[in-house]
């Protein structure tokens, strides 16, 4: 059994991959390796991106089995804590959350609080909600 440290660690390189494969070698998109939950060295989020403009998103990136798209909704669960700890952490410098999550087993998908130009979008709540590959497809 994967303990959830790793299970973690993995999707967030997963996603920084993907992220790196779309835009390209003029950034860099680095895993951040310490917990950086209060913004401490300019950043916040799982996520570190580095390149020739200011990357407008603080990225968290959550992996649950007990993730469920009905969560969403009705704002409970593991999505709701999941969405205030993306907000408080992109409220620190100030920039835009985009939280990046799945259950086992279904698409990835991300949150955001703007309407972006991306396919498969839902509104719940004053939340965004896009298939990742999607938006990272706009980039």
């Amino acid at each position: 059994m994967t303990n959830s440290r790793q299970k973690g660690a993995s999707f967030e390189r997963r996603i920084a991959k993907m992220f790196r494969a779309q835009l390209g070698e003029a950034w860099t998109v680095r895993r951040e390796e310490i917990d950086n939950q209060r913004g401490q060295f300019g950043g916040a989020g799982d996520l570190r991106f580095y390149g020739p403009s200011v990357w407008p998103y603080a990225v968290e990136c959550k992996h649950s089995k007990a993730f469920r798209m009905v969560q969403v909704w009705a704002r409970t669960g593991p999505f709701q804590a999941w969405w205030d700890q993306a907000c408080d952490q992109a409220q620190t410098v100030d920039k835009l959350p985009l939280l990046v999550f799945r259950g086992d087993r279904t698409p990835i998908w991300c949150a955001t609080a703007e309407r972006l130009e991306a396919d498969m979008a839902f509104f719940a709540d004053g939340i965004w909600i896009y298939e990742l590959q999607s938006v990272i497809d706009q980039l």
